[in-house]
């Protein structure tokens, strides 16, 4: 009787810790979807980069829909990429982030309206020299 009552309580223990688990691993968050009327050429590139340098990559955004204004995010991959700081700017050099954003005119299917970003890529004297590739996500 009593190795009945042990393993019935090893039983409801082990499903107690399954729950808690569940319970802890669940995470709850928060995704935005905006519609695909934006298109981003090219959405990633591969770059050779070296110590301390600068590199700055020209891209179009391309909005098919409604004006909306957006901001970037990035992934980098490669050798040391959290010593790569990448950062956005418009053809006019004003700085472009999630509590500043680029409005992009109204366009269409036929007729898209076409604006220009600059990625700015600055590489820490203490990284290390490679291939670095860089994706890039737009957010409004």
């Amino acid at each position: 009787m009593r190795a009945k009552l042990g393993v019935v309580l090893l039983y409801l223990l082990l499903i107690a810790v399954g729950i808690g688990a569940t319970v802890y691993f669940n995470i709850k968050g928060s995704v935005e979807v905006i519609e695909g009327n934006i298109t981003v050429s090219p959405q990633s590139f591969s770059v050779d980069l070296a110590k301390g340098v600068e590199y700055v990559k020209k891209i179009t955004v391309q909005n098919s829909g409604p004006e909306i204004c957006v901001y970037f995010e990035d992934l980098v991959e490669g050798p040391s990429p959290d010593k790569i700081d990448v950062s956005y700017k418009d053809a006019y050099g004003n700085s472009i982030y999630s509590t500043k954003k680029l409005c992009l005119p109204e366009g269409s299917k036929d007729l898209p309206s076409n604006t220009a970003v600059n990625v700015h890529l600055d590489v820490d004297k203490n990284s290390e020299n490679g291939k670095y590739t860089i994706y890039i996500f737009v957010r409004n």
